[in-house]
């Protein structure tokens, strides 16, 4: 029996963003979830999960075949949110008066 396989993608996610876990075990009769999740799991699937606090998030699943278990684990680091960055448009800039005699003024608006 072995965890042929146990992932987490992507590993580095902003706070909100999900991470989906996908694992298989093969010759497993029953799988446990532990850590930063909880609970049976099927012997192979993959899950969505959204950490909802900053730090590492360790997911670990423990598998047994009924006389042996083993067990992996993922970590899936998560950083605070980016704020968004904002586009600055200019709509217009026109000079008023549009057209001056030497030594006048004029306003941009």
């Amino acid at each position: 029996m072995e965890i042929a396989s146990f992932a987490a993608g992507p590993v580095n996610i902003e706070l909100g963003q999900s991470s989906t876990l996908a694992w298989h075990a093969t010759a497993a009769t029953s799988c446990e979830a532990q850590g930063a999740w909880s609970g049976p799991r099927a012997v192979a699937g993959n899950e969505s999960v959204t950490p909802d606090t900053v730090g590492q998030h360790v997911y670990t699943l423990m598998c047994t075949d009924g006389s042996t278990t083993i067990n992996q684990s993922v970590t899936v680091e998560v950083t605070e949110a980016t704020a968004p960055v904002q586009q600055i448009s200019i709509l217009s800039f026109a000079p008023t008066p549009p057209s001056i005699a030497p030594g006048a003024s004029t306003t941009l608006n």
